[in-house]
């Protein structure tokens, strides 16, 4: 009898440790991850809103992006990877599969992500009903537009929003090193403009950021650098009432003597030097706004060359970007790890390092390995009480 209850829990331990492990790599089903507006913001291919027109069933399409229905929405607002009147996104069929239930003639704010080279969204993203998306509205802010500029031979993306004003145009003014924008602003209140500047453009100062000088019609406004990166530098400026004209100086490109700042294709970095294994690696930078593509390649190679993941990142409108890939399983080798960034045929590279074993893989076994010579000595104790 003893013999019997020894051996059915050995066999009870050495099960346990084997789903321990097994748990720890595995998730169930349409087991979504929280994520803060910005990760989703900055982990989406697009934000977008607009009205539900056509809903098609493709589940028995065959259709490649192996989802149950594509939805065809005519949008009305787009802050990021949309730039048509319409756009479709496909969805699962729900329950297991994720799937969001659209419904035809209702708005959404919607966030993709990009399987398959296709739009797509679920529950787990943060698409909802339109009417009920204030906060989200109210931190995405108005849309950004795009407006382009040439100097020399290149042609710069200028992203820029506007508040209670409409902005006209954006000159490069040579003989006075700055950027002019011209403004139709409101004649009873002031307003503002919230734009980014690629630092291969306009950049006062070389060794060190140094402040911008702001011009309103002559006079000099208030302005907030409320974001700066390797690649550009984004400023809020206050737009008095009735103002024509902003000049932004600190264009240095044309002084004589002075070397042209340098900005690279795409900037990467990872948000750490070391990682301890089994956790998420989150990737950071930016693209040069004289350049223009669609999205970033992004890919992991392992300590021995070998892609150990591949995935498209897609910029903001001011050109930065953020990801966050999981590190771990049984492909994992120790060593250091490079992670690529390709855009616009040019690349650039950021390196981390991972040890070979999970430290908490190692903590998890380890505590079942404890239990299992716990439960032997235990047995041996019957076994001998057993004999007596």
């Amino acid at each position: 009898m003893h013999n019997k209850i020894f051996t059915l829990i050995i066999i009870l331990t050495v099960t346990s440790i084997v789903f321990m492990i097994h748990d720890y790599g595995s998730a169930f089903a349409c087991s979504c991850v929280t994520r803060t507006l910005t990760e989703e913001f900055n982990g989406s291919s697009a934000v977008f809103a607009g009205e539900v027109v056509d809903i098609a069933n493709t589940s028995s399409g065959h259709d490649p992006s192996g989802h149950g229905y594509k939805v065809t929405f005519e949008v009305d607002r787009s802050w990021k990877g949309i730039s048509g009147e319409r756009a479709s996104v496909y969805t699962g069929m729900g329950g297991g599969d994720c799937g969001y239930s659209f419904k035809i003639g209702e708005k959404y704010l919607v966030y993709t992500y990009n399987p398959a080279e296709i739009q797509a969204t679920g529950i787990c993203n943060r698409t909802q009903i339109l009417a009920e998306a204030d906060e989200d509205l109210a931190a995405l802010g108005d849309e950004w537009n795009i407006y382009k500029v040439k100097l020399d031979d290149q042609t710069f993306k200028i992203p820029y929003r506007t508040i209670d004003n409409n902005l006209q145009a954006i000159e490069v003014d040579p003989n006075f090193d700055s950027l002019i924008l011209t403004i139709v602003s409101d004649p009873d209140k002031d307003g503002a403009v919230e734009i980014v500047i690629p630092r291969n453009l306009s950049d006062p100062g070389y060794s060190e950021d140094e402040d911008f000088i702001v011009l309103a019609d002559g006079q000099e406004t208030e302005i907030e650098e409320v974001k700066k990166s390797p690649c550009f530098r984004a400023l809020v400026i206050d737009v008095p009432t009735g103002s024509e004209q902003i000049e932004i100086i600190g264009t240095s490109l044309t002084i004589p003597g002075q070397p042209k700042p340098t900005v690279p294709p795409v900037y990467i970095a990872t948000d750490k030097n070391n990682y301890s294994g089994r956790e998420n690696v989150s990737i950071s930078g930016c693209t040069n706004l004289a350049l223009d593509d669609s999205q970033i390649s992004v890919e992991l190679l392992n300590p021995e060359g070998q892609t150990y993941l591949q995935s498209p990142v897609y910029p903001n409108r001011d050109g930065s970007f953020a990801a966050s890939f999981f590190v771990g399983g049984e492909q994992i080798i120790n060593g250091t790890y490079t992670a690529t960034a390709t855009y616009a045929g040019e690349t650039t590279t950021s390196t981390f390092v991972v040890p070979e074993f999970p430290v908490n893989l190692m903590i998890i076994v380890a505590v079942g390995l404890t239990g299992a010579v716990v439960v032997l000595r235990l047995g041996s104790r019957i076994l001998r009480q057993d004999k007596t």
